[in-house]
């Protein structure tokens, strides 16, 4: 059972003066928000009016299932470390300190608390993972190198691989490449390249805390890069030319 709270509250009726007794149980936080960006999910809220805040131990945000302790004081709180794509439940409650059991210098018992009820709950949905960035591509004899920068959201850890698209062909990248060489190449020909981030989701959590495998969510594409293969080599002048001989078929029964 809850511990209540004890109210000292004065009230005159006729001519007599006397003292009542009200319980109260805590207040949970009030005017609840959540909101998403390349950051993260960021909360706000608002200090309850009861009990006032050096009675509250406090505040309990819960985020999917996971416990955060809050200090009383503080009205925000910003969670980064989040899967793309993916909804998050939060809801919170109030911490307060109880008397139930003061002690000598008239102070409650610091292992004395109460709990209010949870506020109702919020879902809010990340954002859509961002695709690589500062995607360049350079043609020589070996063929196209293809370079780019990881992005910063999501973090390293929630990318599952990166999609290298070469003339619609692709390509499953790992999360901590930033190159790749594509060597069987036609000369003097058109590329068109692009590329997109496959992040986990976190759609489905385990008893572990970890999303399924199979869970993924794809980025945008990257706009498309053009690049064109080097020519064919130029026969060094000083070599000579292997001569060319045609045989008659008549001779050898084959055809030319």
């Amino acid at each position: 059972m809850k511990a209540l709270y004890l109210e000292k509250v004065q009230s005159l009726s006729s001519k007599h003066e006397y003292e009542g007794s009200i319980l109260f149980e805590p207040l949970p936080p009030k005017h609840l928000k959540a909101a998403s960006d390349f950051d993260g999910i960021h909360i706000t809220w608002s200090i309850p009016e009861y009990p006032v805040i050096d009675k509250i131990h406090h505040s309990i945000l819960e985020v999917n299932r996971e416990i955060i302790n809050v200090a009383p004081d503080k009205t925000c709180s910003n969670i980064s470390n989040v899967y793309p794509s993916t909804y998050y439940t939060i809801r919170m409650a109030t911490s307060a300190r109880s008397g139930s059991e003061n002690k000598s210098d008239g102070n409650p018992s610091s292992g004395f608390q109460t709990k209010s009820e949870y506020t109702d709950e919020l879902k809010c949905k990340t954002t859509e993972p961002l695709p690589p960035k500062h995607l360049k591509a350079a043609s020589d004899f070996d063929g196209i190198h293809i370079t780019w920068s990881i992005s910063e959201y999501p973090v390293i850890d929630k990318i599952h691989h990166f999609i290298l698209e070469v003339n619609r062909e692709i390509i499953n990248v790992a999360p901590d490449k930033t190159c790749s060489n594509i060597s069987n190449v036609y000369p003097s020909t058109y590329y068109t390249i692009r590329m997109a981030t496959s992040a986990r989701s976190g759609s489905e959590i385990k008893s572990d805390g970890n999303p399924s495998s199979g869970f993924q969510t794809k980025s945008e594409y990257t706009d498309e890069l053009k690049c064109k293969t080097t020519g064919m080599a130029l026969i060094n002048k000083n070599k000579v030319k292997p001569s060319i001989v045609f045989q008659n078929s008549l001779s050898t029964g084959g055809v030319v």
